[in-house]
């Protein structure tokens, strides 16, 4: 079976624009979390959350944290 992209992309724009969270990697779990649910056909999944410009003491274009959750 085919996923529908166009409803993974809602999925994870609900997820960023929801309820704040303080931790890059919560967003991560989060999104892998609900694609798991609400696609069973999904056997694995890697997210790769990026926050530009991070508020750390070295100068870094980007920060970013990659998680893989599987069934």
């Amino acid at each position: 079976d085919t996923v529908n992209y166009m409803a993974v992309c809602d999925l994870i724009l609900a997820q960023i624009i929801g309820p704040p969270v303080s931790l890059i990697e919560r967003l991560a779990g989060q999104i892998a979390d609900e694609i798991l649910a609400e696609f069973t056909q999904v056997r694995a999944v890697k997210i790769s959350v990026h926050k530009p410009d991070a508020p750390v003491a070295a100068k870094v274009k980007d920060i970013s944290v990659s998680i893989v959750r599987t069934r």
